[in-house]
């Protein structure tokens, strides 16, 4: 609960903070953060971001998958991955920092566009299994997939002011399908 509350507190500070920033901005530049906002995808990326993001992908991708066996003994528990040997703490850190970088290249590339980074783990765990060799570059992949299907998905829906942004409806349609992944994983003792 404690959590839950605190993702809702620092949300609405986040939220205040852009509705801050998009006041301050000049008349003419707003459009140009709302439409980020939404999430979307440049036709011409800039080539420097978008390279940085790669080799970022990449490199997180080879440690995903090299670090795999440590991943899957933290899965067994505290006691047990510290008596393997295995350093939980500098485990986790490197992880959140990994995902942190990640996150932050995938935002200022196409925008916060919602629930691809909750939804692709669990269709990756379910199309790979449980196996941190198999499932991070399976996630890498779902994540990829959903947010190719969700362009093609919104490509022809028009709603009079333009297309409809990518963001909006990975919203609209991510938080039914993780709402449903949370309760399936919830029945199936793996949430």
């Amino acid at each position: 609960l404690t959590l839950v509350l605190a993702g809702v507190v620092i949300s609405s500070l986040c939220g205040a903070l852009l509705m801050l920033v998009n006041h301050l901005l000049p008349p003419g530049t707003r459009g140009d953060l709302v439409a980020w906002t939404m999430g979307r995808i440049d036709e011409q990326p800039d080539p420097l971001l978008l390279g940085g993001t790669a080799a970022a992908v990449v490199a997180a991708l080879a440690l995903g998958v090299a670090g795999a066996d440590r991943l899957d003994v933290a899965l067994l528990g505290e006691d047990e991955a510290r008596s393997i040997g295995v350093p939980l703490g500098a485990l986790r850190w490197a992880m959140l920092l990994g995902a942190g970088l990640l996150a932050a290249c995938a935002v200022a590339i196409a925008g916060p566009i919602a629930f691809v980074g909750l939804v692709a783990p669990h269709l990756g765990r379910i199309l790979a299994g449980a196996g941190h060799r198999h499932l991070v570059p399976a996630s890498a992949l779902a994540g990829a997939g959903l947010l190719l299907v969700a362009d093609l998905a919104r490509q022809p829906i028009d709603l009079g002011a333009g297309r409809l942004p990518i963001g909006v409806l990975t919203a609209i349609v991510g938080g039914p399908v993780f709402l449903v992944l949370l309760r399936r994983g919830r029945l199936e003792g793996w949430s």
